[in-house]
């Protein structure tokens, strides 16, 4: 690589260089959230569950003075 002398040439370099890390940042990410994918999609697990089977349920609503808890029941799929 050549030494850049003066402040004309580096305003004529930089952007090439610049777009050739871009590139790399952007290839570099792009496999990282391909990873990040992968990996995501290999721990979720399918759950299946049959009629009359009990199950856990998480309740997300919030009730004022209660306790938010996990709560055995029926699941009913209808």
């Amino acid at each position: 690589m050549n030494p850049i002398n003066n402040a004309d040439a580096y305003a004529m370099h930089a952007p090439e260089c610049l777009q050739v890390v871009y590139t790399f940042v952007h290839m570099a990410t792009g496999k990282q959230a391909q990873r990040m994918k992968r990996r995501y999609i290999a721990a979720v697990k399918l759950w299946t569950f049959s009629a009359g089977e009990f199950v856990l349920l998480y309740n997300p609503k919030k009730k004022r003075g209660l306790y938010s808890k996990w709560h055995l029941g029926m699941w009913n799929s209808s």
